[in-house]
């Protein structure tokens, strides 16, 4: 019986192992598309315009928030074909999010937002920005950069 509990265990974390690494993350907070979980948490964009986005990111903690929203900006430039962006403007704040949890109820947390109207440039318009400008290629952390140079255009 406690060769079962054994063999039980190990299948248990092996599956959780496998699952955890699949899915990137930043800090605590998973990075994939805000739909993708159902919680919540994770990447949106709202096109403007030919050069304008409106970058979202919601996570577990603030500093995730953050970093997650730039990262979604530099991968989001580089997919629309620019090289930076200069953020127009930022808004960080929580939403308010309450959850059923069957022992007690409801509970309230707060969660973490950053969101971002970006402005995308080519290599050849940095110098004459009005503002700092990133570097879309530098944001990005260097593991990501053949995935989102091969994924090209498919940002709608």
């Amino acid at each position: 019986m406690t060769v079962w509990r054994v063999v039980f265990m190990a299948s248990v974390l092996a599956g959780c192992a496998s699952t955890s690494s699949s899915v990137p993350r930043i800090g605590q907070t998973y990075y994939q598309p805000r739909e993708a979980n159902g919680d919540g948490y994770g990447y949106a964009q709202t096109r403007i315009n030919e050069r304008v986005f409106e970058v979202y990111f919601a996570a577990v903690t603030d500093g995730d928030a953050h970093e997650g929203v730039m990262r979604r900006s530099a991968e989001v430039t580089l997919q629309s074909g620019f090289d930076g962006f200069l953020i127009v403007s930022t808004d960080d704040k929580g939403e308010d999010m309450i959850k059923r949890r069957f022992i007690v109820g409801r509970v309230h947390r707060r969660k973490p937002t950053s969101i971002l109207t970006i402005s995308m440039l080519r290599r050849s318009e940095f110098e004459g920005a009005p503002s700092m400008v990133y570097d879309a290629r530098l944001v990005l952390p260097p593991s990501t950069m053949p995935s989102v140079a091969q994924q090209g255009p498919s940002v709608q």
